[in-house]
């Protein structure tokens, strides 16, 4: 049997940033506006035949993202420019099922997404220290990643088991790793070059007892950029691991509900050590810990 689903969506967000010093709230001293319209369509499809299960879909979407500059706290300044993306977004896959407790399934998909206003400025404003990063079309673009995932699911009256494996390559992911903003010390958002995670996810629960389950999952996760260069030293570094990404992410609940209405919970979580910065200095890590 063929299954198709076919949609539409449009819409327009008018965003007022306003900024005011107490108790001049009525008065505020810097005030701009953004708009960014959106059109977007997809199809979706699913088709069965016999044990297998098919599914697919794709979007096409367009985004417009218009910067109206607030003139009186810059000056006449050179206006911001408007960004225009346009995103063909697609997955597909398949099931394969060996009864009704146990299946394998495999999949693929491309998907882009635009960066935000605040990836663009940098900042809450518009102001003298990033208005040349704003002016800049190129100093941060869309972002791509691909993303291949296959597993395994059993589920049974007692319980539930899925394992997945998955590699994600990601193009021109945007991340704060340009200059410093010298007002509000926040960093300037850039394209990384081309970086990968791959890994296991294993997700459970096992209801052992009428009032007793245990639940819980892991992921074992390898992440690597190709190349870093530090801007405060043009030093180049090669696959580097990405901030905040540890290898081993576990955690598990154990319950108890003795009546309906009243559970009681035991909560384990364990995370493996991760970089704080991109240069991998073995000085600035977060270590790990079990809570």
């Amino acid at each position: 049997a063929l299954h198709l689903n076919i949609g539409i969506h449009a819409s327009r967000f008018f965003r007022n940033n306003q900024e005011q010093l107490t108790p001049n709230l009525s008065d505020p001293y810097y005030n701009d506006n953004t708009r960014k319209d959106e059109l977007s369509g997809f199809i979706k499809a699913n088709y069965s035949m016999d044990k297998l299960d098919f599914f697919g879909d794709v979007q096409v979407r367009g985004v417009k993202l218009i910067f109206f500059p607030d003139h009186d706290f810059l000056g006449e300044i050179t206006s911001i420019p408007t960004r225009d993306w346009l995103f063909i977004n697609a997955s597909g896959g398949v099931t394969y099922s060996f009864n009704q407790k146990m299946n394998i399934y495999a999949s693929f998909g491309r998907t882009g997404r635009e960066p935000t206003r605040f990836d663009i400025l940098g900042s809450t404003q518009i102001n003298p220290f990033n208005v040349s990063i704003a002016q800049d079309i190129n100093q941060v673009v869309q972002e791509y990643v691909n993303d291949i995932e296959a597993g395994y699911r059993w589920k049974s009256e007692n319980l539930m088991i899925n394992v997945n494996a998955f590699y994600m390559q990601f193009e021109n992911e945007i991340a704060p790793i340009g200059e410093f903003i010298p007002q509000g010390f926040v960093q300037v958002y850039e394209n990384q070059a081309p970086s990968q995670r791959y890994g296991t996810e294993v997700e459970f629960t096992y209801q052992f007892l009428p009032k007793f389950r245990l639940s819980g999952g892991g992921t074992y996760m390898e992440a690597s950029i190709s190349s870093f260069t530090d801007p405060a030293t043009d030093i180049e570094y090669q696959n580097v691991t990405p901030i905040l990404t540890p290898e081993l992410n576990l955690q598990s609940t154990l319950s108890y509900e003795p009546i309906e209405r009243l559970a009681f919970e035991l909560r384990g979580r364990y995370l493996s050590e991760a970089y704080m910065e991109l240069t991998n200095d073995r000085d600035f890590i977060v270590p790990e810990s079990f809570v």
